[in-house]
C-alpha cells in the first residue's frame, strides 16, 4: 500500500536543470541526474529526505542517467552524439558549496556499431 503524506513538502530548488531521465541508486542515498547543459548532478539523499546537490561539469549534451547500482558503475548519454560518459561512483569524493561539486574517475567513451 502507498501512503502519500497529506501536507506534501515544499520541494527543493536546484541550481542545475533536472535530467529527462534521472536514477535513483538507493544503496548510495543518490539520485542521478545529466542535465542538456553538460552538467552532472548527484542529488545526496539524506536524513528527513533532504537532498544536497552536487555538480560535475562534464559538457555535451547529457541526456538520460544509468547505473549498475552493484558497482557503482554510472553513465550518461550524450544525446546528439555517439558519447557516453561512465563514471565510478564507489569512489565519488563530494565537496561541500552552493551547489557542491563532486569528483570521481570516468571519461567518455564513443560507441562503435558494427553491422
Amino acid at each position: 500500500m502507498l501512503n502519500l503524506p497529506t501536507t506534501p513538502s515544499t520541494p527543493d530548488p536546484l541550481t542545475n536543470e533536472v535530467s529527462e531521465d534521472v536514477s535513483i541508486d538507493s544503496g548510495r542515498n543518490l539520485i542521478l541526474s545529466p542535465d542538456e547543459s553538460g552538467i552532472y548532478d548527484l542529488l545526496q539523499i539524506g536524513a528527513g529526505n533532504t537532498l544536497t546537490e552536487f555538480g560535475q561539469s562534464i559538457g555535451g549534451t547529457l541526456d538520460s542517467a544509468a547505473e549498475d547500482c552493484t558497482t557503482g558503475i554510472a553513465m550518461a548519454a550524450d544525446e546528439f552524439s555517439d558519447e557516453i560518459y561512465i563514471t565510478d561512483l564507489t569512489q565519488a569524493a563530494f565537496t561541500a558549496g552552493s551547489p557542491g561539486t563532486w569528483t570521481a574517475l570516468g571519461s567518455s567513451s564513443t560507441l562503435m556499431m558494427r553491422l
